[in-house]
């Protein structure tokens, strides 16, 4: 199949900290349109803590600038949902938000 191109991203520029929740939504979202542009193409997971911090993301400007390529997965989905964002999060270009208890 030739040689590997698999590359693993070491924390990128390691730990941030970031004033307002705002910021931190700000600095999420260009991380993963970092990656997911037309040059890497790479697949996104983001954990966050609990379902009321990622709804708070959800529910920001800051998710809808993401596009389409996005999936959910959070406790509420039945086993079916669940197998299917899943089986999608390691797809080139894909963007899974997830809450910790997946991570």
């Amino acid at each position: 199949y030739g040689e590997s191109n698999f590359e693993f991203d070491r924390a990128g520029e390691g730990i941030r900290i970031d004033t307002s929740k705002s910021d931190y939504f700000h600095s999420i979202t260009d991380q993963i349109q970092t990656l997911t542009k037309k040059e890497k193409k790479r697949s996104v997971i983001v954990f966050f803590e609990n379902n009321a911090r990622l709804k708070e993301f959800t529910d920001s400007s800051f998710y809808r600038k993401l596009g389409r390529n996005k999936k959910l997965l959070t406790e509420n989905l039945n086993a079916g949902e669940k197998e299917f964002v899943i089986s999608k999060a390691a797809t080139t270009g894909q963007i899974t938000i997830s809450t910790a208890i997946f991570g």
